[in-house]
């Protein structure tokens, strides 16, 4: 019987020494951590939580709070907002850029116009001129001889 006494010792002894030596100093250590972190005013189950959703078989374990699957619908209805924005601003470019070509045919309209306008001028300056040359010319001529040029010109 002594055997076997100190075989169930020996077995006894191995667990005693595995439980002080490995398991406790572990478990002591995790507990020190915690309280340090949590009065450092690091919320340690929530980093916790967070890490451990994103690891595949502890995410099976940890259940998503209602908080975070509203702020996870959020994300996803303010990225589906801001590709709508985003297909606006493309499509208000589009239209800027096609308003900029209109204002420039227009510009380059305007100035044709404008150029044709003083063309328009200056040939009724000249036919004035023409004109006040001609009176002139049949002023300072005789009755007689003005007489027979009116009448042609007249028909």
């Amino acid at each position: 019987m002594s055997s076997n006494q100190i075989e169930e010792n020996k077995g006894s002894s191995k667990l005693q020494w595995f439980l002080f030596v490995i398991v406790i100093p572990i478990v002591f250590t995790i507990t020190l951590l915690l309280i340090v972190l949590t009065v450092a005013g690091v919320n340690v189950f929530d980093l916790a939580e967070k890490y451990g959703s994103n690891i595949p078989i502890v995410s099976l374990l940890v259940e998503e709070s209602p908080e975070q699957e509203a702020e996870q619908e959020n994300v996803t209805e303010l990225k589906a907002t801001i590709k709508d924005y985003e297909a606006n601003i493309e499509i208000l470019e589009q239209d800027v850029k096609t308003k900029e070509e209109q204002i420039t045919e227009l510009e380059l309209t305007i100035a044709q116009l404008e150029s044709d306008m003083v063309n328009k001028e200056q040939e009724e300056q000249d036919k004035e001129e023409q004109v006040k040359n001609v009176a002139k010319s049949f002023s300072q001529m005789d009755a007689k001889s003005a007489g027979p040029i009116v009448e042609k010109m007249e028909k």
